[in-house]
């Protein structure tokens, strides 16, 4: 209604970056699972996909919620682990503010992913090699300095044993196809209630009456077929 197309591009590449994460956790594990030669180039260069796509999804979520509630400042600045921008955040939307709080589920999401996603600006996941039975296993080798947080966050959702994390604190290690089942489902959970807290009827030309609930149930929409994909999806 406003004539601009920006907002609606950023939501939908939300759904788009899901989508591609979808896609890489498949290649993830799938290279893992086959553990063919070479798999551990291929399940790393996966693994790090799912994770930069993950990030942008949540960005994603994190412009519209700045537009639609009014955040205000500059639109470079917004990011859910911004403190300048979670300043504003906190008066224009309380709700989703506290969503996003330390401790929370949507802010395990945000900083599991940013933990990791983050070891492309300097020491990256290098892979390592360990053996047992019959086959060898690719894993990757995480910094012990990041150990502390991704274990606060991962013993609110099963532990560090159920994402695939394992080793002495000197040197720990990720089994990339385990986590990278675990972390889709938790980034999918959050973005759901970041999205539901995000008031679009508050979008300039929006009139509360026309703004849609949920999606049309037709063919595509239907809830059996819904709920089968995301069973297949794994979230």
């Amino acid at each position: 209604s406003s004539g601009d197309d920006y907002l609606l591009n950023v939501g939908q590449s939300c759904h788009e970056r899901l989508e591609r994460a979808l896609m890489s956790r498949d290649r993830c594990a799938g290279h893992a699972f086959a553990r063919e030669a070479g798999y551990g180039d291929e399940a790393a260069y996966y693994f790090d996909v799912e994770l930069l796509m993950l990030s942008a999804a949540l960005d994603s979520v994190a412009h519209v919620a700045h537009v639609a509630h009014g955040v205000g400042g500059d639109a470079w600045n917004v990011g859910w682990r911004r403190a300048e921008w979670r300043r504003r955040l906190q008066t224009a939307a309380p709700a989703i503010w506290t969503a996003t709080e330390p401790g929370t589920r949507g802010r395990d999401a945000i900083e599991i992913v940013a933990i990791l996603r983050n070891t492309i600006h300097g020491e990256g996941m290098r892979q390592v090699t360990v053996a047992g039975g019959p086959q060898h296993e690719e894993q990757l080798q995480v910094s012990p300095a990041l150990l502390p947080a991704l274990i606060d966050c991962m013993s609110r959702h099963g532990g560090g044993s159920e994402w695939g994390l394992m080793g002495s604190t000197g040197s720990p290690r990720l089994a990339p196809a385990v986590f990278a089942q675990r972390v889709v489902a938790l980034v999918a959970d959050a973005t759901n209630e970041l999205m539901a807290l995000t008031d679009v009827s508050l979008l300039p030309g929006v009139d509360p009456k026309d703004v849609m609930t949920g999606p049309a149930i037709d063919g595509m929409f239907e809830p059996a077929l819904t709920n089968r994909v995301r069973l297949l999806a794994g979230i």
